[in-house]
């Protein structure tokens, strides 16, 4: 517990500097690089624009351009105008985890929503403890019955989500409990892409060959595994809660919530998982959880790379991996502020 407590503390006191440092660095470089020390003053029109994009994931339109929907490529621009809030997180627990994992959460990357309405826990019980004695905001779905389909839970949030919030974002993340999420990174992705497209994204899964039968897949049928989360569009969302009931009544051959939901988007919505090697990377699996403990240094580029991370198995890890993120983003920031001093410098030589 004192590891937790420690990983709390310094990430709430870190937070307030980081950004001043953040918006400090990105304003300067913006500056220099417009138009040199001596005239800052003829900058004003252009300053903010190009402070905003200093920070911009370098590699969000290249981990998107080979992004397939079924067998066609997925719509790509350089950058598309969010219509509305970018990003909701839907993070799927029970009753027995609030005082735990969700605690766990809560005292992580939930930190780095852009508010406690964006990342909410879904519970079938337990609302009313969670948000008063643990400030959570927690929306309560009804219990999934044992004999229920195994996608009968995540198409209950996703109901909810079209009835209640599908005005208001253009994206939607789903997630268990034992999943760590870095939402800011997240958003930059999916800036490159549209949500008026029918997008069902996360780690593409096909099944292991012997067992592929039994699953009864139809010949190139691809689900996304639902351990690292499954991302949705605003559409695919409107059109899952229309089809939600039909899903349901269906038959489901196997007891893999990740399949059956990908059975039910392809059946019904005409859609498969996104597909691309680099997706296997982005949302991110390490069921030894080498990487997640052991492999903890900065400049770790598997870990820098991943959106999402997959399994996290106890609130040492939780916390492990928090501060390892918030060390990298301390020391980028103490090379821009180098370069933005070496930048100074020179100019001022001129």
């Amino acid at each position: 517990s004192g590891l937790c407590t420690v990983g709390m503390v310094r990430v709430w006191s870190i937070r307030p500097w980081r950004d001043v440092l953040i918006f400090a660095a990105g304003l300067l470089v913006a500056l220099i690089a417009c138009c040199g020390v001596e005239r800052f003053e003829s900058c004003d029109k252009t300053v903010s624009k190009r402070s905003s994009t200093s920070f911009r994931h370098v590699n969000a339109q290249t981990h998107s351009s080979n992004l397939r929907l079924g067998d066609r490529p997925l719509k790509v621009t350089s950058e598309v105008k969010p219509s509305k809030k970018p990003l909701f997180v839907a993070i799927k627990t029970k009753e027995l985890n609030l005082e735990s994992t969700a605690v766990q959460i809560n005292s992580t990357w939930l930190s780095d929503c852009a508010s406690k309405e964006d990342c909410v826990f879904f519970t079938p019980s337990g609302r009313d403890k969670a948000e008063a004695q643990l400030n959570m905001k927690t929306v309560e779905i009804p219990e999934v019955a044992l004999a229920s389909p195994a996608h009968a839970g995540t198409l209950a949030v996703l109901k909810y989500i079209a009835a209640e919030l599908v005005d208001l974002y253009d994206w939607f993340l789903v997630v268990s409990d034992n999943v760590y999420v870095r939402p800011k990174k997240l958003i930059e992705f999916l800036r490159h892409l549209d949500p008026m497209d029918k997008v069902y994204l996360g780690q593409p899964g096909l099944g292991n060959p012997e067992h592929r039968a039994e699953l009864q897949l139809r010949p190139g049928e691809v689900f996304c595994m639902s351990g690292p989360g499954i991302v949705f569009s605003s559409r695919v969302v409107r059109e899952a809660a229309i089809f939600a009931d039909k899903c349901l009544m269906g038959q489901s051959p196997s007891r893999h919530e990740a399949v059956e939901l990908g059975r039910c988007f392809s059946r019904q919505l005409g859609i498969q998982c996104t597909w691309a090697y680099e997706l296997e990377k982005l949302f991110l699996i390490d069921y030894s959880s080498k990487l997640f403990q052991s492999e903890l240094s900065v400049g770790n580029s598997r870990l820098q790379r991943a959106l999402t991370l997959y399994p996290v198995a106890s609130a040492k890890v939780f916390h492990s991996l928090d501060k390892f993120y918030r060390d990298n983003e301390i020391q980028e920031l103490q090379e821009l502020l180098a370069k933005a001093t070496e930048l100074k410098k020179r100019t001022s030589r001129q």
